[in-house]
């Protein structure tokens, strides 16, 4: 599961630095559904949702990012 999820967030941020947001946002979900419990691809999920527009969506995300790693930063910045 390691593995999957790593790799897809590799394409994440691949897509990302290529400006393809939609594709960021679906490798971001499935970095997400190998590895639940790892709070930085709950942000990655919330991160790449702000950056369409969706906030409203976005926010339960980052929530449950803080709620599993509440020593990220990152979690609570991107909040």
């Amino acid at each position: 599961m390691h593995e999957r999820a790593y790799g897809s967030e590799k394409l994440m941020d691949f897509y990302e630095s290529q400006g393809v947001p939609d594709s960021s946002l679906a490798y971001a979900r499935l970095a997400l559904a190998a590895e639940p419990a790892n709070p930085r691809y709950w942000t990655n999920v919330g991160f790449n949702l702000y950056q369409l527009g969706r906030d409203d969506e976005a926010i339960p995300y980052l929530e449950e990012s803080i709620r599993r790693g509440p020593t990220r930063w990152v979690s609570y910045y991107d909040l």
